[in-house]
């Protein structure tokens, strides 16, 4: 009996001792921590993400002896759908529209990184057929496969290829921004969807708008900005937008405009057609904003 007792409180040690983290890492990403023991890691998230309202993404990621076990993270950007748009719940848009999947790669921070010459099309309509092509850089054609897909009531997409027995299951990932994940075995890949709807304007852009001292506008008016009062109504038009992630129609813009801090550093550029697109350049990222304030723009402009 009292050896028993013994080994139970030898387990119960050696339990406690797994459980203890033997490392605390703080990440320099805007507060992350990681713990680190014997039995897990666990890392509460709390980074900086130009896209959030707040400036952050907050959530969690635990691995228990090596296996990833799940996370979560909300980026704090809200979404909105849009009548009639390619938009809504995936499955349904898989089944009933013909939709383009881009080849994607998700980086160590999170981040998308596009192989714009590969995809995956489903061809839904009652069609339930797929095909997938693989280009190179210059677009030459590398593979292409095609065949029928189904989806079975644990919302897994099957894909089977014509000619071939092996099927490729494909599960939904987790969805941020209006940007659908499709997680493939087999090493077929990971395919993103863009849906087309409305953010919050992100973080990024109302911080660079309050930096902003000097603005230069070429095109039908060639003019330099520096009025501040000026410059705050800009902003104010502004203010309010929000960012479409669908197409856009992109004729030539009407105006090319830059936009300077006190260091007479260009912290933004934008394209502005005044009847079909706002398009504004931060950090090698494109955001087309919506509900802008024209009146108020354009007379800016036109001063």
């Amino acid at each position: 009996m009292k050896k028993k007792k013994v080994i139970i409180i030898v387990v119960a040690v050696i339990l406690i001792i797994m459980l203890i983290p033997f490392s605390i890492v703080r990440f320099k990403d805007g507060g992350s921590v990681e713990y680190k023991s014997l039995l897990y890691k666990y890392t509460k998230i709390h980074r900086l993400n130009e896209n959030s309202s707040t400036g952050y993404e907050d959530g969690w990621d635990l691995e228990v002896l090596g296996i990833h076990i799940g996370g979560e993270i909300n980026t704090h950007v809200q979404a909105e759908c849009c009548d009639g748009c390619m938009c809504g719940d995936t499955l349904e848009l898989i089944k009933n529209t013909e939709s383009a999947w881009t080849l994607t790669e998700i980086n160590d921070k999170g981040e998308y990184v596009y192989d714009h010459h590969s995809f995956i099309n489903f061809h839904g309509t009652g069609q339930n057929k797929f095909a997938f092509f693989k280009n190179d850089d210059n677009s030459k054609p590398i593979s292409e496969i095609r065949g029928s897909f189904s989806i079975t009531r644990n919302a897994d997409i099957v894909l089977t290829p014509d000619n071939s027995n092996k099927e490729i299951i494909c599960k939904i990932g987790k969805e941020k921004d209006l940007i659908a994940v499709l997680e493939c075995d087999n090493n077929f890949g990971t395919f993103t969807l863009q849906k087309q709807g409305t953010l919050e304007l992100p973080n990024i852009i109302e911080d660079t708008m309050t930096k902003t001292k000097k603005i230069i506008i070429t095109g039908n008016k060639n003019k330099t900005i520096t009025d501040e009062n000026d410059i705050n109504n800009f902003i104010s038009a502004i203010s309010n937008s929000k960012v479409w992630t669908g197409p856009v129609t992109e004729p030539s813009p009407n105006y090319h405009i830059e936009l300077f801090d006190d260091n007479n550093n260009s912290i933004a550029k934008i394209e502005y057609n005044i009847e079909h697109y706002f398009n504004i350049e931060l950090n090698s990222k494109y955001y087309n904003l919506i509900n802008i304030d024209k009146e108020l723009l354009n007379t800016i402009i036109e001063k």
